[in-house]
């Protein structure tokens, strides 16, 4: 039997203190373990590092911070660059996963190797993680008629 591919998080952080415990939690609930969290503190000024650095102990969560702030893009290419794992996929600090979130994107790739982009559904929620509208992003049919999965 094989090993089942890393999946790396990438999750870029600029004072989101108050969320990433959540957020952290969301992944430790995964029913897909073969993960990895690459945290980029991207020069916060509030108490972010401190947050999420107990985390630290699961060998999963790997912790970067940079010495000022650089910006979302050039911290998500730092992410990417420390990334170990085959697939990769973003999650930002004030957000949180459901509990079958990376085993359904890894399952989307092993059914579409040759793709070079997956995406998911987004909810969004207020600050209890209760959803407060419905979702805006699905699976929706392109211009000629096949949904995203079927290219």
């Amino acid at each position: 039997m094989s090993e089942e591919p890393l999946f790396s998080v990438l999750c870029t952080n600029y004072n989101n203190g108050a969320f990433i415990p959540e957020m952290v939690h969301s992944l430790l609930k995964q029913t897909y373990i073969n993960w990895e969290l690459v945290f980029v503190d991207d020069g916060s000024t509030d108490n972010s590092l401190e947050t999420i650095e107990p985390f630290r102990r699961d060998a999963r969560v790997r912790i970067f911070a940079l010495p000022e702030n650089v910006g979302a893009g050039a911290a998500a290419v730092a992410a990417a660059e420390e990334a170990k794992g085959a697939i990769m996929g973003r999650l930002d600090a004030d957000d949180a996963l459901t509990t079958e979130a990376i085993n359904v994107m890894v399952n989307a790739h092993k059914r579409l190797p040759k793709a070079s982009l997956i995406t998911s559904q987004v909810i969004a929620c207020d600050t209890e993680l209760q959803p407060m509208t419905p979702a805006w992003h699905q699976n929706s049919p392109l211009p000629n008629g096949k949904s995203i999965l079927e290219h």
